[in-house]
């Protein structure tokens, strides 16, 4: 860690800038005292032939954006333009600084700026980077869309011709007066379907050059291209960090919606569905008057077909068809869809609806507390009522019940519920409510292993069902573990200042974290030097090592000694705040 603090580190970057070329250099840099720079002068067909050394024969502008280590060691045989040095100003020691680089006065042209860790800038010995400058007095910006009334790039139902139209937008201009660069030569890349196409253009006296191509009508075609230009204009030259693209794909010729009469069913209900279909044309969208029929189908939630139908538009492209929701289906989100075959196509709509049902209960069903603490291994008790709105109770009621047991996670420990574990069903069966509306069943927890530490979570769901036939139901979780409570030991603060007044909240709690009553003992310990520091963890691959428990980490020793000791602890109400760093599991206690 400590050589990854110390480690130096240096970064350049650059923008293009007019003359001077004030702003083009910025420096990224960590236990640098001081940063020497140079510029080399090149020319555009001399970055080509250092760019061809990598075995790059490729005609569009990579040789202009970057430059790798061996065309920068062949320039750095050389001598440069200009030499200089800045010295970084971190805010504090081993922090990044970021550093203007300006460098001396540069006329027009292309420069290959180096910035190094020590004067001699040896690559491989020295820390060495480097970056493309363009001091250039000429602005390239570029757009891309055909030129031209909408109406011309959609074709009639049917349209196979495509049209040619301006796409690509070239507009130089002067990059300190904002006045067009007019006479300004751009040599041009365009690249469609992996045909790369070289083109010469030139701008107008409003700095403006087009570059023209063939745009579909016909659906579903589609084109996409993309243009790299590099423009110049005497010294200077403009160009960009990556081609300009564009793509254009015709709109469906037809267009079928769907309408329903409401967006809830319940089962048995009709449903209304209105299909409407348009043909898209040059100026706007008709009526659908063609003679193809459209075919209707509904989906139940599970996918299952439940209603087809083949319906004949009238004359203004429309039709209405109507069915009933089926009983016995699920519940839950229906599918509507609409497909017109036309022109070798097919054109689609849906939409969707609910199927719900609701009826008021009668009555509800709850799970009440334990009275006592669950231990595992010991026979423990749930009981429960039904009881109608009104407030009377549910006699003769058949209780169906089923208890699962689940990995124990604090709140605390909030991550852990990732761990996995899942649940398990251990315990089932049936009961019936007295004449008082209540019911119980007994069953013994048991841990998912034997010699477990942690306790256990155990979920209980009840399903009681009246004379009637309605089913109403209800849950609770209960914990039960090897020990019946936990302390909650939450001090206020990490630290307690010398000769002040000290305070540790101390709450007795219930496994199922509820506060109860009680006395309980403490000791406290001063601890003689720092804990023994945990050994390394291995890479985490996806699991959390198991947490080791305060009484592992601050295991009294023999220089440890009581400094204070009391009868009695009366727990004083907190509110609970969250704890901060590891999880480590509390201290528990039986009574």
């Amino acid at each position: 860690m400590r050589s990854e603090i110390e480690l130096p580190r240096l970064e350049l970057t650059a923008r293009f800038a007019p003359p001077p070329g004030k702003g083009s250099l910025r420096l990224r840099s960590r236990n640098l005292k001081s940063v020497y720079l140079r510029v080399y002068r090149v020319s555009e067909e001399r970055l080509r032939e250092l760019h061809a050394l990598e075995g790059y024969r490729n005609a569009r502008l990579d040789h202009l954006r970057q430059i790798n280590e061996k065309e920068l060691a062949a320039l750095l045989q050389g001598d440069p333009a200009q030499r200089w040095s800045v010295d970084p100003k971190p805010k504090a020691p081993y922090e990044f600084a970021d550093t203007a680089a300006d460098p001396p006065p540069l006329d027009e042209g292309l420069y290959v700026a180096a910035a190094c860790s020590a004067a001699g800038c040896e690559p491989g010995r020295e820390l060495v980077t480097a970056a493309i400058v363009n001091v250039t007095r000429l602005l390239l910006i570029g757009s891309a869309g055909p030129a031209g009334p909408e109406h011309r790039f959609i074709g009639e139902p049917g349209e196979t011709s495509p049209v040619e139209a301006p796409t690509f937008h070239l507009y130089a201009l002067d990059a300190g007066t904002g006045e067009p660069g007019a006479d300004a030569r751009i040599e041009a890349w365009h690249s469609e379907e992996r045909r790369e196409d070289r083109l010469e253009l030139s701008t107008d006296e409003n700095g403006v050059a087009d570059s023209p191509m063939q745009v579909e009508r016909a659906y579903p075609r589609g084109r996409s291209a993309s243009l790299d230009p590099l423009a110049r204009h005497g010294e200077s030259l403009a160009y960009w960090a990556g081609p300009l693209y564009f793509s254009h794909s015709p709109e469906a010729p037809v267009q079928v919606g769907l309408e329903l009469d409401r967006p809830i069913y319940r089962p048995g209900q009709q449903v209304q569905v209105k299909v409407t279909a348009l043909l898209r044309l040059p100026r706007g969208y008709k009526t659908y008057d063609r003679n193809e029929p459209v075919e209707l189908s509904v989906r139940d939630p599970n996918g299952q077909e439940l209603h087809r139908a083949t319906l004949k538009l009238n004359d203004m492209g429309s039709a209405v068809t109507r069915f009933t929701v089926p009983t016995g289906r699920l519940l839950g989100s229906y599918w509507i869809s609409a497909q017109l075959r036309d022109f070798g196509y097919g054109f689609s709509g849906s939409a969707q609806f609910q199927v719900e049902e609701y009826k008021r209960p009668e009555f509800e069903v709850l799970v009440k507390e334990s009275t006592g603490a669950w231990k595992l291994g010991e026979r423990a008790v749930v009981t429960g009522e039904a009881r109608y709105y009104f407030g009377g109770p549910v006699p003769q009621a058949h209780v169906s019940y089923v208890v699962n047991r689940e990995r124990y996670i604090p709140w605390f420990c909030w991550w852990w519920r990732g761990r996995g574990g899942g649940s398990a069903v251990v315990s089932s069966g049936t009961a019936v409510t007295d004449g008082s509306g209540r019911f119980s069943f007994a069953f013994i927890p048991q841990a998912e292993e034997p010699a477990a530490a942690y306790p256990e979570r155990f979920e209980v769901k009840v399903e009681a069902r009246d004379a009637g036939g309605r089913t109403i139901t209800g849950e609770r979780g209960f914990t039960a573990g090897a020990k019946a409570y936990l302390f909650e030991i939450t001090p206020g603060a990490g630290f307690f200042r010398a000769a002040k007044p000290a305070a540790v909240p101390i709450r007795l709690r219930n496994l199922n974290e509820h506060p109860v009553a009680g006395r309980g003992r403490f000791t406290l310990y001063r601890l003689a030097g720092a804990p023994p520091a945990e050994a390394p963890e291995p890479f985490w691959g996806g699991q959390f090592p198991e947490t080791p428990s305060l009484e592992q980490l601050y295991r009294p020793s023999r220089t440890a000694r009581p400094s204070a000791r009391a009868p009695s602890a009366s727990p004083r109400p907190r509110r609970r705040k969250r704890l901060s760093g590891s999880c480590r599991k509390a201290r528990t206690g039986s009574r």
